[in-house]
């Protein structure tokens, strides 16, 4: 049982961590005006806040 709750703990943390670069990689296209990209920004910054 415990490899699964380990396993389940490291799912999360990869989730997390590629949840940031999908936020910074979605700043940094708002920021060149790219279609699209502002309002996903504006959406993901109550996830991450800002």
């Amino acid at each position: 049982m415990r490899m699964l709750e380990d396993f389940k703990i490291v799912h999360d943390y990869d989730n997390y961590q590629d949840s940031l670069t999908d936020y910074r990689f979605t700043q940094y296209k708002s920021s060149t005006n790219v279609p699209g990209f502002t309002e996903k920004a504006d959406y993901l910054k109550q996830f991450f806040g800002e």
